[in-house]
């Protein structure tokens, strides 16, 4: 079994700056500082996509710089 370590970012909320289909593995975001203007080191993050509504969804992916690939999706059960 597959054991992730991420990174615990607080107060980080940022757009997809690209379309993320369902089968996708790679995408950017628009922006990787936190709400104190840190840039999020690269590293493998979780990301909640869509928090704000029924279709949350929740992934696993590498960062580097605002680029997202790796992307799995993961569950919370």
């Amino acid at each position: 079994m597959a054991t992730f370590l991420a990174k615990i970012i607080a107060d980080f909320e940022t757009q997809l700056s690209t379309k993320l289909s369902a089968a996708a593995t790679t995408c950017d975001i628009q922006s990787n500082t936190d709400d104190d203007g840190v840039t999020l080191p690269n590293g493998t993050y979780f990301f909640t996509i869509d928090s704000d509504n029924s279709q949350k969804e929740h992934i696993v992916a590498t960062l580097t710089g605002t680029a997202l690939s790796a992307i799995k999706t993961i569950s919370r059960q």
